[in-house]
């Protein structure tokens, strides 16, 4: 475990180097989000199970430790009849000491084990590290928001720049359309003059008389549609420049999100990193050292009861010791 942690925080202490800037205009993905979203659970799930971890270790030992202690009580033994309520000891040697004063009974050497180890588990900094991914948890938390917000805004520019197009493509549609009309309309009027030219000067009146009465107000209220601030064209193009401005507003906004978020990802992750790692590293470090030393305080307990134990005590140890 500490050799693990000591390599990841190896690893995030180069990941400082890298320069905040070099991938600001980068955007934030679904993909990226997914994963810093399965990165908060991971972490989430990390600070649960070593609380966990820590808290069913101390509560084992606990309980071992009070049954150890069982050994250690005094046990009421039933009178056969010569003599009555006499308490027995299980310690012989404390038994048949009838003419010196009580003492005592030495300490089993489970008794002690457990409760030095109960000491140890009670020193442990925990807390340290428990509050090191909680931050972090934190930390990644924030980063998730941000990326949420950013991925947001994105989608109303999406929205907003469908909206533009729709209206841009109906803006020509309808100027193509106008501009026919306005075609059709001076057709009318030039056919209509080459056809006055031809005929005799009363009947050019007169034609003139009912062109100017059936196409002089097709014109007239061209002219007018053209000139009035109701014109359909009018509208169409002030509702598109309106839309240009909100989506030029929008797109600023988005771009001031995707920086904000690569800022906030590389200060965060920059400082996140290095703290976590250093925190559990520390602390599977003093695990490793506390629990060698109750290791080996066990072996040579073993060893002043028989040499052969106390041999294979501090082979095992060594071993052990490599480990951290």
């Amino acid at each position: 475990m500490h050799e693990c942690h000591a390599y990841q925080k190896r690893v995030v202490l180069h990941f400082k180097s890298l320069d905040a800037w070099a991938t600001s205009h980068d955007a934030t993905t679904d993909y990226h989000h997914h994963a810093a979203v399965e990165l908060e659970k991971e972490i989430s799930n990390w600070h649960e199970c070593f609380c966990k971890l820590i808290s069913s270790h101390r509560e084992y030992v606990t309980a071992l430790t009070g049954w150890s202690r069982l050994s250690m009580m005094e046990i009421e033994v039933p009178d056969d009849g010569n003599k009555e309520n006499d308490h027995y000891m299980v310690n012989e040697e404390a038994e048949n000491s009838s003419s010196s004063p009580p003492r005592k009974p030495p300490v089993p050497p489970t008794v002690s084990l457990c409760e030095e180890w109960q000491k140890t588990l009670d020193r442990l900094p925990d807390k340290v590290a428990s509050e090191a991914i909680k931050s972090f948890s934190a930390v990644v938390h924030a980063l998730v928001t941000q990326q949420t917000e950013e991925l947001k805004q994105k989608k109303k520019v999406e929205r907003i720049t469908k909206r533009l197009e729709k209206k841009i493509s109906d803006l020509h549609a309808a100027e193509k359309k106008a501009a026919a009309a306005e075609a059709e309309a001076a057709l009318a009027l030039t056919r209509a003059g080459v056809g006055g030219s031809r005929r005799s000067e009363e009947e050019t009146g007169e034609d003139e008389s009912e062109s100017s009465d059936s196409e002089t107000p097709r014109v007239n209220e061209d002219n007018y549609s053209v000139a009035s601030p109701r014109d359909p064209l009018t509208e169409r193009k002030a509702a598109v420049d309106l839309l240009k401005r909100k989506l030029e507003n929008e797109r600023l906004k988005y771009e001031k999100c995707v920086q904000d978020t690569r800022i906030l990802t590389m200060n965060n992750m920059q400082t996140g990193l290095p703290g976590v790692f250093e925190a559990v590293t520390g602390f599977s470090a003093v695990c490793g050292q506390a629990f060698q030393a109750l290791y080996n305080e066990a072996c040579n307990r073993n060893s002043g009861g028989g040499g052969g134990g106390g041999g294979g005590g501090a082979s095992s140890t060594s071993q052990y010791g490599r480990q951290y």
